[in-house]
């Protein structure tokens, strides 16, 4: 069942994507360009080269490259090649380096900080906002979010019109994020509006419903970015991004980090990567969209479908771990896009677990529990990525896929508790 909220939710969720998957492959491409020392090439500045990457250099016409001795003008005849590249969304990658590793260890701990700062001001004053969306009303928060995605946005094409201030600005837009609660605060106030119009017989079917159109919501955006990317550019996907974001904050009614891996044998575009985001949100959406209703209407009433959807979705996210690991040395794109499929249940565990405690607690107090609940979720994003990426650069060198197994036995490791849940949600009212 579509309604008001699952529009917006899949209207935010769109735009909120085609942001991410904008800014984040621009940022590990800049950082692999830094460290394997060629030429920059940006969309209106193909000529510039950043003073602090040569002090004291002289820059003249023509393409430029960079070595470890200096700058070298490169022939003329070599310009073509560079517009070939920019024209295709390929560049050089972390594989086709000796110092690929080095590559790969540098961008993940700046993407870990980028992911830190985007989730560590929502970790402060989440539960701040959840008992004011109480108290005050559910539109003030609702608003904040939309306002500071917008803010955000600007800060990044700041960031794409004037890259010799890459970084500040890409922390900017970070931290404008996080101040306004990413996506978890619009997912909290959309999640408590649902909970405040529905019965509790209601709210597994229409929690199902507002996940699937997040979901719904990712893989449009994710296409919208890559279509755009391919066609006139990743500036004009941010503006769609903010133009979408306007639309919702005037309807006055009412969001991975796709982390961007590059497999050197496939030597995929940038663009590439886009369409395989929409394919698996694509594919999380749809099958919550029909999984959990038809589970509503044909499990008997003594089985509780939340739990049966939490089980799928934690043996769905173990699997995909493990096809990952194996695949990740793989030449042909269908195994990563598989890998992908297998794994596109696996987010659907956020739909049960809210619907699980929304019942533990009264009316008065959803605002405040999903906002707890929205609060740990953010913890998690952001010590998984924290853990795993350091899992991931002290194992590169023996086995890249080793970090992918671990997560895989992490999702293992809760089904036990999931168990121990099944048997008790019942009898655990939550005070708060």
């Amino acid at each position: 069942m579509f309604g008001t909220y699952e529009f917006l939710y899949l209207l935010f969720s769109m735009s909120e994507m085609m942001l991410t998957v904008s800014v984040k492959p621009f940022i590990v491409n800049v950082i692999q360009k830094q460290e394997l020392r060629i030429g920059f090439v940006f969309e209106d500045r193909p000529q510039l080269i950043s003073n602090e990457t040569m002090a004291g250099s002289e820059v003249t016409e023509g393409t430029v490259t960079l070595n470890s001795t200096g700058i070298q003008n490169s022939e003329p005849q070599d310009k073509h090649i560079l517009d070939s590249r920019k024209k295709s969304g390929r560049m050089p990658t972390a594989g086709q380096s000796a110092e690929g590793s080095e590559v790969e260890a540098k961008a993940g701990i700046y993407l870990m900080i980028d992911l830190v700062g985007s989730y560590l001001p929502w970790m402060i004053v989440g539960t701040v906002c959840g008992v004011w969306s109480d108290r005050h009303g559910r539109k003030p928060p609702l608003l904040i979010s939309l306002v500071g995605h917008v803010i955000s946005v600007v800060f990044y094409m700041l960031a794409q019109l004037h890259p010799e201030h890459l970084l500040a600005t890409v922390i900017l837009g970070s931290a404008s994020r996080g101040l306004a609660g990413k996506h978890s605060m619009f997912t909290m106030v959309i999640y408590s509006m649902t909970s405040d119009t529905s019965c509790e017989s209601q709210r597994s079917s229409r929690f199902a419903s507002l996940t699937a159109s997040r979901y719904i919501g990712l893989c449009l955006g994710s296409l919208s970015a890559g279509l755009l990317a391919d066609s006139i550019g990743v500036l004009y996907s941010m503006l769609a991004s903010s133009a979408l974001q306007t639309l919702s904050l005037w309807s006055s009614q009412r969001e991975v980090i796709v982390q961007s891996v590059t497999v050197p044998p496939l030597d995929w575009p940038s663009s590439w990567y886009g369409y395989l985001s929409a394919m698996y949100f694509g594919a999380t959406g749809l099958a919550l969209l029909i999984l959990v209703p038809c589970m509503t209407r044909l499990l008997p009433p003594t089985v509780d479908p939340d739990v049966i959807v939490l089980v799928i979705a934690l043996v769905c996210g173990a699997a995909c771990g493990v096809w990952t690991g194996l695949a990740i040395y793989a030449v042909s794109s269908w195994q990563i896009f598989g890998s992908y499929v297998i794994g596109a249940l696996g987010p659907a565990s956020n739909s049960p677990l809210r619907s699980m405690l929304s019942r533990c607690v009264g009316d008065e107090s959803q605002g405040k529990v999903l906002a707890v609940q929205s609060v740990l979720e953010s913890l998690a994003k952001v010590l998984g990525p924290v853990l795993h990426t350091a899992v991931y650069v002290s194992s590169l060198a023996v086995s890249p896929s080793l970090v992918y197994y671990v997560m895989a036995g992490e999702t293992v490791l809760l089904l036990p508790a999931v168990a121990w849940i099944s048997r008790n949600s019942r009898q655990l009212p939550i005070q708060l």
